[in-house]
């Protein structure tokens, strides 16, 4: 493979709207459909965020059909980075090889329509395809026009080495960037994750920065996060027990000191931590995303950063596979 200039990131917004919440509700039941989606889509785009984050596992595929309308009703895709990712279990296939690479692209493609993705990931990684054979299909996508760059999502600090030493090897750009579960409640990456993203170039895409709603505050909640909450065993198992307990009540009474929301905290913590270039937030309602831009514009003092590092308890580092 002939040398290649190195990965360049899409334009990215410091918030990006994830669809996953966008789909259908047959899915999961915290997930709404199309005409939600457009009210949120639209305040998005008043507020400065132009980043919009799906995959082709969300909802079936529905969540990419619904971001590809409404930017067609928009009718500005040259203003918008549209992100999307692969490898998860979909109904034609799942994993990272050349051949799944390259259909699952034309398929999010059509759904997204779209002559392009800006940014195309991995959403795992996959332990049955050589890091090599994937990394040459994400590169034939790029060398066609069909992606702009690709990162990936999950990835431990060895992994995110390893293809950083075969893309070098290949003369291959690599990967531009890395989603990390980072938040409050789930600070593993931080360890030796973030650190890797940092000497391999990688900029990072946080996302779940409210603990899939555990952070969100008890002014935050309503009848739909309590329905997520409730039916979320991941959540539960991550966030659900007294482990967390220190924090959250660190970050609500850094939030009272500050005349601030629970949930704003949260983010500004997360947007404050090193290599952080976007943060992924979810929102179902305009007041989720009112929030969310109150948290993008809050700078968090040196001592709330101290105190809230200092509540933090070290847990084990969750790993998010393919082939488990």
């Amino acid at each position: 493979m002939a040398s290649r200039t190195g990965p360049t990131l899409p334009r990215m917004s410091r918030l990006c709207l994830g669809m996953m919440s966008y789909g259908a509700p047959a899915w999961a039941p915290w997930v709404v459909g199309q005409d939600a989606a457009r009210v949120l889509f639209r305040q998005c785009l008043e507020n400065g965020i132009t980043c919009f984050d799906t995959a082709n596992y969300y909802s079936d595929g529905e969540s990419e059909r619904i971001l590809g309308r409404l930017v067609r009703e928009h009718g500005g895709r040259h203003e918008l980075t549209l992100a999307t990712k692969v490898g998860l279990p979909v109904a034609d296939g799942r994993g990272l090889s050349a051949a799944q690479i390259a259909r699952q692209a034309e398929a999010s493609l059509r759904r997204l329509e779209t002559d392009y993705i800006d940014l195309y990931q991995v959403h795992s990684w996959d332990d049955a395809v050589p890091v090599e054979e994937t990394l040459g299909a994400l590169e034939a996508l790029v060398d066609a026009g069909k992606i702009r760059a690709y990162g990936c999502s999950n990835l431990d600090h060895l992994q995110i080495g390893q293809a950083a030493r075969a893309a070098a090897a290949l003369g291959a750009r690599g990967y531009a960037s890395a989603q990390l579960q980072l938040n409050l409640l789930y600070q593993e990456e931080l360890r030796a994750t973030v650190p890797a993203c940092a000497r391999h170039g990688l900029h990072i895409m946080a996302y779940s920065p409210l603990a899939r709603g555990y952070l969100a505050g008890p002014a935050a909640g309503d009848a739909e996060a309590a329905a997520r909450l409730a039916s979320d065993a991941k959540g539960q198992r991550l966030y659900g027990g007294p482990r967390g307990a220190r924090v959250r009540a660190e970050q609500l009474r850094i939030a009272a000191d500050l005349g601030a929301e629970p949930a704003a905290v949260a983010l500004a913590w997360v947007l404050a931590q090193p290599g952080v270039r976007s943060v992924i937030v979810g929102a179902s309602q305009s007041s989720h995303l009112d929030v969310a831009l109150r948290g993008r514009d809050l700078r968090l003092p040196a001592q709330a950063l101290d105190r809230l590092a200092a509540a933090y308890e070290p847990r084990d580092y969750l790993r998010v596979r393919l082939n488990p």
